[in-house]
């Protein structure tokens, strides 16, 4: 599954069978490799936050959760950045020898574990443990040239 997919999926509370809200935008743990949760818009819950290890699953038509109270207010520390707010999406990809390689289409990730897979550069995909760091200037692999 791509990020692109997840992005304005509904949230599903199951206890009360009601939409809690959309996803927005999500926040990678680059050095974990995985997806550390996600922002929920038109929230009816206490915020916009929903960490990936609160999502019960993660389906075709919607994400879903077993109460509403899991989406909660934003953490103050994030390990990471809005792929869609601080605009990583789409963004430029440099190489950690300072080569551009083109611009960030998308990160294919697992729908069960939410680890990353790959980093998708239009028609490439480079390998997650490539991934370097995402930032709001530019999004950093390993050159694949080097490997």
């Amino acid at each position: 599954m791509n990020v692109s997919e997840l992005l304005g999926k509904p949230v599903l509370d199951l206890s009360t069978a009601t939409t809690v809200g959309r996803i927005d935008d999500v926040v990678l743990d680059v050095p974990g490799r995985r997806l550390h949760g996600l922002r929920v818009g038109k929230s009816t819950g206490a915020g916009e936050w929903l960490a990936w290890d609160d999502i019960k699953a993660v389906g075709s038509d919607a994400v879903t959760i077993d109460a509403v109270d899991r989406v909660g207010a934003i953490p103050a520390e994030l390990p990471g950045c809005w792929l869609r707010g601080d605009k990583a999406l789409g963004g430029r990809v440099l190489s950690d020898g300072g080569r551009e390689l083109g611009s960030l289409t998308d990160i294919d990730l697992d729908a069960e574990s939410g680890a990353l897979q790959s980093v998708v550069l239009g028609d490439r995909r480079l390998e997650a443990d490539s991934l370097q760091g995402i930032g709001t200037y530019a999004t950093v692999v390993r050159d694949p040239a080097d490997r």
